[in-house]
């Protein structure tokens, strides 16, 4: 039988008709009189080929792409090979896509100016040759898959990222991605005296650190006339109950790390003790109380009594109350929070000068007013009910 070239004929079918970039696409020939034993051999336009009459290819990149299908067959009696070659364009579009990554310290919100910060970057089915280029609000901060930031200026700032190719076609492309966040002061570090920077030897002293900035992740270390006494976090305060009349040096350490990097912050107190006031009677057998003088305690009688001593605040507030009579220096510790809301003690019946601290967990978006105290006074009555609620003034 003898076959005619012009009988011969076909057409390259795609699937999908148009692709993405970092799929797969199938190409196959559909035609009539196909002589048995052809060959077909294919070119997909990016240096790549297949044979077959039924293939499949992902192309890495978008753009325009010639496919070319060559069949290679015998004609019966020619007793060489012809060839009839037919193409289809094939156009694909990007799939990629570009996600900035924060670093930790800036997507927690810990954000500081003066550090430098690495942004990297989270890409799919992105062109081999795509060049990134970085902006800060705008302004050009470099190029590359990661960048190293540094912000000066407490802001808001928006850090956008271009990733520009040229498809095969020779079209310039381009997608964007942008990230917003806010960049705090750098971090700071004080201290703040609960019940004041001076006071009488005996008594129970407490100091509380005041962070700005720094990680809750941070360690803390406390001082005295420089040696360490103690160690926690922001929350754990430190307690002074100086035995001398001098001048004591309250230091305070806090240490964390930013991008691998050890960072510290510090901060320091003068607290002077002084000895209890001797108190002495007159000779002249009047009395030295004016009206509405609490100093001087009155007459007492009767046994100890057991007092009731409470916070009257609402939850989240710590209240610590010290108590003196005098001659003996008495303190209910901190009450509320984790810790019962009331304490009982035993008094002896009299006067007691009372010195409140009280202590609330910083709420969101507050930087300040979150401890005090301030003086008042109670009296133990014999036979009495004694219970006493303090709250922050």
């Amino acid at each position: 039988m003898q076959f005619s070239v012009k009988d011969f004929d076909f057409k390259i079918i795609a699937n999908p008709d148009a692709g993405r970039s970092g799929q797969s696409a199938s190409f196959n020939v559909e035609g009539t009189c196909i002589p048995p034993g052809t060959d077909f051999k294919w070119l997909f336009g990016d240096g790549k080929g297949a044979t077959g009459d039924s293939v499949s290819h992902t192309y890495a990149d978008p753009g325009s792409y010639a496919v070319t299908a060559k069949a290679t067959f015998d004609v019966e009696g020619e007793g060489q090979a012809r060839e009839i070659t037919r193409n289809l364009t094939y156009k694909v579009d990007s799939s990629g896509s570009v996600t900035i990554v924060l670093p930790p310290a800036i997507e927690d919100g810990r954000g500081v100016v003066n550090v430098k910060y690495f942004f990297t970057l989270l890409t799919k089915g992105m062109p081999s040759k795509t060049e990134y280029n970085w902006y800060v609000n705008d302004r050009s901060a470099g190029k590359g898959e990661t960048g190293a930031l540094t912000f000066s200026k407490v802001a808001n700032y928006t850090v956008t990222v271009k990733a520009d190719w040229t498809d095969s076609g020779g079209q310039a492309r381009e997608i964007t991605a942008s990230r917003s966040f806010d960049i705090g002061p750098e971090p700071s570090l004080s201290i703040t005296a609960l019940n004041g920077t001076s006071g009488e030897t005996g008594k129970p002293y407490r100091f509380q650190a005041s962070p700005e900035g720094i990680p809750g992740e941070a360690r803390y270390t406390w001082y005295v006339n420089g040696k360490q006494v103690g160690t926690g976090d922001e929350n754990t305060p430190y307690t002074l109950k100086p035995t001398d009349a001098k001048t004591y040096n309250i230091g305070l350490v806090a240490a964390w790390e930013t991008n691998g990097a050890k960072q510290t912050a510090s901060a320091e107190m003068k607290f002077t003790a002084t000895a209890p006031a001797s108190t002495s009677s007159s000779d002249s057998g009047g009395s030295s109380t004016s009206s509405g003088d609490t100093s001087a305690p009155p007459t007492s009688s009767g046994g100890l009594q057991t007092c009731t001593i409470c916070n009257g605040t609402p939850a989240g507030t710590l209240i610590y109350a010290s108590l003196w009579d005098g001659k003996v220096s008495q303190n209910t510790g901190y009450l509320g929070g984790t810790n019962p809301a009331c304490k009982k003690m035993t008094l002896s019946p009299g006067h007691y000068s009372v010195h409140v601290s009280w202590l609330r967990n910083l709420a969101e978006g507050e930087i300040a007013a979150r401890q005090g105290s301030y003086d008042t006074a109670i009296d133990v009555v014999a036979g009495g009910s004694n219970s006493f609620s303090f709250s922050p003034q």
